[in-house]
Formats: C-alpha cells, sequence, structure tokens
C-alpha cells in the first residue's frame, strides 16, 4: 500500500516522477512544447497505458516473439511489440499490436493518415468477395474492394479499368458515373471524426490507384451520399451485430449505422465537410433520442473553466486533459485522497485562501476531475479517437 505522503520532500518526490511535469505558478496544468505538440493517439495512449486490463493482457504475452513493424514506422523500431493474435487487442483496447505499457508515446508512423488506433477508426467497407480475382472480369468488375493495413488503408489492389470503362460508355451499355466510389458503413451511435477520417484516407489511396489506371479527377463539388442501413443496395444483407454508443433501447443496431458513398475522384475535401457535418447531426438526434450514449464528455474542453480573480484577470490552471492524466497517474500511484492530490498539484489551500480562482474551483471539485480521470483509463481515451480531439 502506497504510504500517504506528509512533508514537502515527499510531495517533491511524487511530483518528480510524474510522466508529465508540474509548473509551480497560476497555471500547473500548462503544456510544455512536447505537449503542446499531442493530438488525439498520444493523449489516448497516455490513458490506455494506465489501464490495469491492458496491463494484464500484454504481461500475459511479455515472452512472446516480437512482431516486426520496422517498415511501418519512421524510426528504429523498439522492443517489446507483439503481435494480436486472435485481435483481443484490437477489440478490447483498439491498437493493431500490443504495445509495452511503459511505453511514453507512441513513435511516428510511416504512411501519413496511419493510425495507431485504426481499430477504433475504420468503418465497414463495401465487401464482396470475387470468385476468380485473378480474372480479366475481376480487373474489369466495378466494385474498388479495400485494401487494409495494420494501421490504416493502401491503394486498392483492383479498380475498373478505364479502357473497359470507356467502351460502355461509347456504348452506353452501362453507367459508368459511380464505377469509381467508394461505399463504407459509419456507426453513428459514437462521434463520427474518427471513421470519417479513415474513410478520407481510403479515398486518397484509391484515388492513387485509380489516375493509375488511366481515370481522371473531376474538382467540381460532389453530392456525397448518407443512406439508412436498411435501404442501401450495398449493406442492406449485411450483418450489424453492435454499435459501439447502442443504449438500451435499442432493438436493431443497424438503425444506428449510415451507408455513406464518396468518391475520389471528385473533390475530397467537400465531400468530407458534408459528410461530417450530415453524420454529427444524425449523431446528436440519436443521443437526443436516447438510441445512444452521451460521449463521455459532452464537450472535450482544451483548458480548465477559466475564473475571474479579483483584479479582474482570469486563469484557467492549463490544460484539462493534462490534468485529468495527473490525477489518473497520482491514483495509479495509489495517492486518490483529494486532499494530498491538492496538494501536490499545488492547487490546496489551509485557510480557503486562494492565489487564483481557479483554485478554488477545482479543488471544490476535484472529486469529479478524479472520477473523470478513472473513466478515461477505463475506456474514455476511445472518444478522443472518435471525436478526433483535441484537434
Amino acid at each position: 500500500m502506497t504510504r500517504k505522503p506528509q512533508s514537502d520532500a515527499d510531495l517533491d518526490t511524487y511530483r518528480e516522477v510524474l510522466t508529465l511535469p508540474i509548473h509551480a505558478g497560476a497555471s500547473p496544468f500548462s503544456l510544455n512544447e512536447d505537449e503542446q505538440n499531442f493530438g488525439p493517439e498520444d493523449w489516448a495512449w497516455l490513458f490506455l497505458s494506465l489501464n490495469q486490463d491492458y496491463r494484464d493482457a500484454y504481461e500475459q504475452r511479455a515472452y512472446d516473439t516480437d512482431t516486426d513493424i520496422s517498415s511501418k514506422l519512421l524510426k528504429p523500431q523498439f522492443p517489446g511489440l507483439k503481435s494480436d493474435i486472435g485481435g483481443e487487442c484490437a477489440n478490447r483496447f483498439g491498437l493493431p499490436v500490443w504495445v509495452p505499457p511503459l511505453t511514453l508515446t507512441l513513435p511516428p508512423l510511416a504512411v501519413n493518415g496511419d493510425s495507431w488506433f485504426f481499430p477504433l477508426k475504420r468503418p465497414i467497407t463495401e465487401n464482396r468477395p470475387l470468385k476468380h480475382p485473378q480474372s480479366r472480369a475481376a480487373r474489369e468488375y466495378t466494385y474498388i474492394p479495400a485494401n487494409e493495413d495494420l494501421f490504416g488503408y493502401r491503394p486498392p489492389l483492383h479498380v475498373p479499368l478505364y479502357s473497359y470503362a470507356s467502351r460502355n460508355l461509347k456504348s452506353r451499355t452501362q453507367d459508368i458515373s459511380t464505377w469509381s466510389n467508394v461505399w463504407a458503413a459509419i456507426d453513428c451511435s459514437i462521434p463520427p471524426a474518427g471513421q470519417v477520417a479513415a474513410l478520407i484516407d481510403l479515398a486518397r489511396a484509391t484515388r492513387r490507384k485509380l489516375r493509375d489506371g488511366g481515370w481522371a479527377d473531376h474538382d467540381g463539388y460532389w453530392d456525397c451520399g448518407i443512406e439508412n442501413i436498411e435501404r442501401n443496395d450495398v449493406f442492406s444483407s449485411s450483418n450489424f451485430p453492435y454499435a459501439a454508443g447502442a443504449t438500451h433501447k435499442v432493438t436493431d443496431v443497424r438503425c444506428l449505422w449510415r451507408a455513406v458513398v464518396i468518391d475520389p475522384l471528385g473533390a475530397i475535401a467537400n465531400q468530407q465537410d458534408q459528410l461530417l457535418r450530415t453524420l454529427k447531426k444524425v449523431h446528436r438526434d440519436l443521443i437526443a433520442n436516447g438510441l445512444a450514449k452521451e460521449p463521455v464528455f459532452k464537450r472535450f474542453q482544451n483548458f480548465l473553466p477559466s475564473k475571474p480573480d479579483v483584479d479582474g484577470a482570469s486563469q484557467n490552471g492549463g490544460s484539462y486533459l493534462k490534468a485529468l492524466f495527473i490525477l489518473a497517474e497520482l491514483g495509479d500511484r495509489g495517492l486518490t485522497d483529494p486532499q494530498v492530490i491538492a496538494r501536490i498539484t499545488g492547487t490546496y489551500s489551509s485557510n480557503g485562501r486562494y492565489l487564483y480562482t481557479w483554485m478554488r474551483d477545482f479543488h471544490s471539485n476535484i472529486d469529479r476531475y478524479i472520477d473523470d480521470a478513472k473513466q478515461m483509463v477505463e475506456g474514455g481515451y476511445r472518444a478522443l479517437i472518435h471525436a478526433q480531439k483535441p484537434d
């Protein structure tokens, strides 16, 4: 059992071993230069690395042979990465490989758009198996199968040949305007930004392959489509066994999914904006109707709440996520007493007088912040990937 710190020296010892430093003064949770560059995946990993279930699961594989993903990384691979045989890591925690819990930061990936949390971002893509994938018919096929890697999408192996498509255009035997389209199913019970980001990466990878096949871009605005699953020809017969944010009121999870189509040869940025606007509204409506759960936090705060001081200036103490992570790490070290935590973080006052008003607010609500920190460790980190926050 962790000894309760008593002296100032004890407090200093705990401050010094924290992963993220606490600063003196008005903003103990302010971000240093490195932390200012943290994105959703960096913060998500920090919280996940404290998850005891993840640590226990990794420990069971600690002596397995390391997997070689060096070709996926920008920098030399570090030891301890393990294959996710059976998909437990992806399904339970959202990572495609087992990463040692003591890893401070996830290394950069070699391909722009790749993600360490790709399993949490991946939409369901169109999947109609070809009977003879090496045949000429397959090369002329109008459906474009997605080509997935552990960390993201790669250019598809096959796209419709433009030479074949142009013959159909001349003879008017088929409408080829939709041959370059890519369909995906989006889980709207969770914030859709992560899935849309993955779909955009898929569209860009597909565009490269289509260009190689002789297709030309058309940058005019294109109205991308969003349909209910039941009405969509591509996914109407597909099985949707789950939705990540479904409530107990849901009797058929298909009502929480939407089929979306994007044209990789069109204006991708315009389509992305339209998809995000529409799918975010679908998500909000599902929450309002009690079919989808509220996110762990209704809004992602970049900073702790600002409070005006007696001189009229407002202070906030720094980063909201950094404050939660420090509280989570202190809890992981057995420090759960709100008074002790306030002393370590420099937000405690024995006489009720505070240098800054935000500290009084933080101290009076510290139990809630501690609970929020626990939620982030126990699975709330997923919301950072789903919503792509902080951006």
